[in-house]
């Protein structure tokens, strides 16, 4: 490829040569040419002779307008000889730059968390809502707190936290047009608190969130509040500052007084796909708007494991 513009490496040729890092690192990453670009002739415009050269050149030229675009729509000074050689090639670069932006907008942070969680709403024990019917009162008021045993958000690590939510639905949890309140550990860093937020909130997507926030209307502002969890399987407990107080403990026989042992396998369910089922001998919530109190109702106790 004596007479080309670039050589084998990639490197520019000439007085070009400067540029030519920042294109290698920059500008053909993840290129792949638009349907109806023929590589060829863009490379045969430049002397590339043979058809494997034309091709190699073409790509390389097609990169060179990606960069003149970005670098137009950066503010940066393009040199003349981009300018005038490769200005014709900028809509379909255009249209290859906006793809690449949205991509990276769209580009959700990896998190994943291991949690032991606890669970408690008004209906009846088992709650009907696992099996797809309608709620025992025809409303659903509950909450669930997770402990994170192991997590992160990034780089972010999220061991140790507390992480927990309030909710009203007015009818059935699908049908939607719920409240929320969402409770995070005041142990947690700025940074930490943040990815806690992007994670509950559904923004950073990931079962079980991304899915729950859609039968919300209403977000109330998130609580930073001391955490302090008692697990010890159908025995355990939360106390989440002076808003939530939870205690669940196993369902008793009616006739024997005896404890029950009842787990519930649910593997379509999304916030858990087994757990313990047991008695919420206390469930006190009181969030701004939130305020309600429904002892001995159902409950859930379980290990899960979350991530997008």
């Amino acid at each position: 490829m004596k007479e080309g513009f670039f050589n084998r490496s990639g490197y520019a040729r000439g007085p070009n040569r400067q540029w030519s890092a920042g294109l290698r690192s920059g500008a053909f990453l993840n290129f792949q040419p638009h349907a109806g670009f023929e590589t060829g002739a863009p490379g045969a415009a430049s002397g590339c002779t043979d058809r494997r050269d034309q091709q190699n050149c073409g790509l390389k030229l097609f990169g060179f307008a990606i960069y003149y675009f970005e670098s137009l729509a950066a503010g940066r000074e393009v040199n003349f000889f981009v300018r005038d050689r490769f200005a014709s090639l900028a809509p379909l670069a255009a249209e290859i730059s906006i793809h690449r932006v949205q991509r990276n907008m769209n580009a959700k942070t990896q998190w994943n968390l291991e949690a032991d969680l606890i669970q408690a709403c008004n209906c009846d024990y088992g709650c009907p809502c696992e099996f797809s019917a309608p709620p025992t009162k025809g409303f659903c008021q509950g909450m669930g707190a997770w402990r994170i045993n192991r997590g992160a958000y990034g780089d972010v690590k999220l061991d140790g936290l507390g992480a927990a939510f309030a909710a009203h639905w007015p009818k059935a949890i699908h049908e939607g047009n719920g409240t929320c309140a969402l409770l995070f550990d005041e142990r947690a860093t700025a940074a930490q608190r943040e990815a806690l937020l992007q994670i509950c909130s559904g923004k950073a997507g990931g079962l079980p969130f991304e899915i729950i926030v859609t039968t919300f209307s209403k977000l109330l502002e998130p609580r930073y509040v001391p955490f302090k969890f008692n697990f010890n399987g159908r025995n355990s407990s939360v106390q989440i500052g002076n808003m939530m107080d939870v205690a669940v403990e196993p369902i008793k026989n009616p006739v024997t007084g005896d404890p029950e042992s009842v787990r519930i396998e649910h593997s379509t369910g999304f916030i858990f796909q087994a757990a313990e089922c047991v008695s919420a001998a206390k469930m006190e919530v009181k969030v701004g708007e939130l305020n309600f109190s429904w002892p001995n109702k159902a409950g859930f106790v379980t290990q899960v494991k979350y991530g997008n």
